[in-house]
């Protein structure tokens, strides 16, 4: 009753995918939708790959046409890094930006789109199931499938992911958010570095207000988190930081055994510092090697992994690793885990599900030559 009584009340305080919003038709998963680029350059291919590794972001324009909706001078770049460096042909994973050249443009809504070529995946299933098990539970990205089509060649089936941005920010969390976005971008462990903030440069990436590049609160929110005396522990996190939101993120995480992510690899992920309730908020990214596919560095079975694991390096997950020394912390996440076990990985729920997007793509992922 108690377990019950606690999801209740979570999704009192907040339920993801309560309201309807223009882009909705953008991320429909009932079908699979055609998307077309149409670049001008006969070396278009060649001219992404040489932006890709000046390693600057810079964009090519192209036309896009969706549903016989034409948008004229799009921006295009390849994105990631080893579905990028790792993929052998031109199925690169792509971004697409719609107000690079014309600053009022956009897509329903959207400004951006990040197509995944669901690397080191041939299911094409994982990023997909875990993105849409998380959107039960906690805010995070939208997803489907869609084919895309390169100057009419085929170049196979994607997964359209929605983009972390002010966007989905206000989507998700209202119209007067205006808060910092910190990107985890490579052994963003969250450990205390001291208070300049040109020493976390190398570990995090500010998406949002980059003009005025105040680091102060992200600075703040590891320091109460890394050097709060364990006893006042939960009174100053709560103050700074979604803390149940995490929890949901963490056992859902583990579940699904998603080390490409704050616990492995520590990467893949954004703090975003809410405006209305001044408090930082976790929301996960990139969750295509999820279901056991990266060992993170552990040594044993994924499939044999701890639900209480926080990494292979002990003292160096402070986020993971501080909340379980709170009794209150881990008798809430045990509840959550039995809950979300039950209703998520119970084979009634998931294998239908799997047969489901199974058969709605089979002829895509058939006709996929590059993969």
């Amino acid at each position: 009753m108690k377990k019950n009584i606690l999801i209740v009340i979570y999704f009192l305080l907040f339920s993801p995918g309560l309201f309807s919003h223009i882009s909705d038709i953008v991320f429909d998963d009932s079908q699979i939708y055609e998307f077309y680029l149409e670049f001008e350059q006969e070396n278009y291919l060649d001219l992404l790959w040489e932006n890709y590794q000046a390693g600057e972001n810079e964009y090519i324009p192209a036309t896009f046409e969706f549903n016989g909706e034409v948008y004229q001078n799009v921006g295009v770049r390849y994105k990631g890094y080893s579905s990028c460096l790792n993929y052998p042909n031109e199925k690169k994973p792509f971004k697409i930006k719609f107000n690079e050249y014309d600053e009022e443009q956009e897509f329903y809504g959207l400004k951006k789109l990040s197509l995944s070529n669901e690397y080191n995946d041939p299911s094409f299933l994982r990023e997909k199931m875990l993105y849409d098990v998380f959107n039960k539970y906690i805010p995070s990205s939208r997803a489907n499938f869609i084919k895309l089509y390169t100057n009419d060649n085929y170049l196979g089936l994607y997964t359209n992911v929605e983009q972390v941005n002010f966007t989905f920010l206000k989507y998700i969390f209202g119209n007067n958010e205006d808060g910092n976005s910190f990107k985890g971008e490579g052994n963003s462990t969250l450990e205390w570095l001291g208070q300049d903030q040109e020493s976390y440069y190398p570990f995090y990436d500010l998406k949002t207000n980059e003009e005025e590049n105040d680091w102060s609160d992200l600075i703040n929110f590891i320091d109460v988190l890394d050097n709060t005396p364990i006893n006042d522990f939960p009174e100053s996190i709560e103050n700074v930081f979604h803390i149940h939101n995490w929890i949901f993120f963490f056992a859902l995480n583990n579940l699904f055994v998603n080390l490409d992510s704050y616990v492995g690899k520590c990467h893949n992920y954004y703090v975003y510092h809410r405006t209305d309730s001044d408090k930082f908020f976790h929301i996960p990214w990139d969750l295509n090697l999820s279901f056991g596919t990266l060992g993170g560095g552990v040594s044993h079975n994924t499939a044999g992994l701890s639900i209480f694991y926080a990494g292979n390096l002990p003292g160096t997950r402070p986020l993971a690793e501080r909340f379980f020394e709170i009794e209150e912390y881990e008798n809430i996440y045990l509840m959550v885990y039995q809950y979300v076990f039950e209703n998520e990985f119970n084979p009634d729920v998931i294998y239908p599900r799997i047969q489901e997007l199974a058969d709605l793509i089979r002829p895509a992922v058939y006709a996929d030559t590059l993969n």
